[in-house]
């Protein structure tokens, strides 16, 4: 929930969930940002009901239930993940009645296994998704004010700044992994 308030008053995602959010926010022709509380106050508004609604909810059943839902921890995953999958290839047929889908599905959902065995950062991925499509089309935007000069991105300094600290911000994540890496191969020697 803390996510959400940078996320409707500044623009700024704060998790995988808000991204998403941010995402269907753009699909729908909203700008999250300052300006949505003066262009959308219903939406605003309902978006904090429901959440005021939803933490009233979580307090009210989550007592009588806790037991009921602890239980679900005892059974074994032998028996929980097939249920799961057939629940999963349930709900992908039924959008659009295609095995196509069923297929992409399984693709995807091996490719999230390989992610996640690698402990590749999947939201990430849920921004990259998201904000992509914006980004090209603002990219796209600069490139036909400039003409197709991409000196423009050099010899604007907001954009140069944002360019560094890009680029800071990739090799400081570099050289932190190298530092690990090693620290480790110093360990196990």
């Amino acid at each position: 929930m803390g996510t959400i308030i940078p996320m409707i008053s500044l623009g700024i995602p704060g998790g995988a969930t808000t991204a998403i959010l941010l995402g269907a926010f753009v699909m729908h022709g909203l700008q999250p940002g300052p300006m949505l509380i003066f262009k959308a106050p219903d939406l605003v508004y309902t978006l904090f009901i429901a959440l005021l609604l939803g933490n009233i909810l979580i307090l009210v059943l989550s007592k009588p239930f806790i037991m009921a839902f602890s239980k679900i921890l005892n059974i074994p995953y032998m028996a929980l993940g097939p249920i799961i999958l057939i629940f999963c290839i349930i709900g992908t047929y039924a959008v659009n009645n295609s095995i196509f889908d069923i297929w992409i599905m399984i693709l995807f959902g091996l490719l999230g296994y390989l992610f996640d065995k690698i402990k590749f950062p999947l939201s990430t991925i849920v921004l990259g998704l998201v904000l992509g499509p914006l980004a090209e089309s603002e990219f796209r935007r600069s490139l036909e004010m400039s003409n197709g000069d991409l000196s423009i991105f050099f010899t604007r300094p907001i954009s140069f700044g944002l360019l560094i600290l890009a680029a800071i911000a990739f090799i400081y994540g570099l050289y932190k992994t190298y530092k690990q890496q090693s620290a480790v191969r110093v360990i196990a020697d």
